[in-house]
Order: C-alpha cells, then sequence, then structure tokens
C-alpha cells in the first residue's frame, strides 16, 4: 500500500489514465476529484456507492433536460 500526504489542489496520476485531484480537507473529510475514462468503475470502499462517469454524465443530461 502507498500513502500520501497532500494538500488541497495536489494530485496524482495512477497509470496513464487515471487522476486523482485533492480538492478540500475540512475536519475529518477529504473531497477528491477523479479522472477516470468513462467505463471505469469507481467503488467506495465501504460499499454504499459505486460510480462510472459515463452512467453520471447520462444521469445529469436527463435531469438537465427534465428542467426546461
Amino acid at each position: 500500500m502507498l500513502v500520501i500526504s497532500s494538500k488541497p489542489g495536489n494530485s496524482l496520476r495512477i497509470g496513464e489514465e487515471i487522476t486523482v485531484r485533492v480538492l478540500e480537507i475540512q475536519g475529518g473529510r477529504v473531497r477528491l476529484a477523479i479522472d477516470a475514462p468513462d467505463d471505469l468503475r469507481i467503488c467506495r470502499s465501504d460499499g454504499k456507492e459505486c460510480y462510472r462517469k459515463k452512467d453520471l454524465d447520462n444521469t445529469r443530461s436527463k435531469s438537465d433536460t427534465s428542467s426546461r
């Protein structure tokens, strides 16, 4: 396991296609931005949620059109 300390605004790359950026650290919470291929599934370790960028983009575009 690799353990890295970082500050908001810093980022790291994993391979050629994944970038993780620290957006905010507040109290005991860290907000991260993950730039990854659209079809890559990203899951929280607590098992609560999994995400795919393409699924999130589809959800946003549906809500954008429904609010018009």
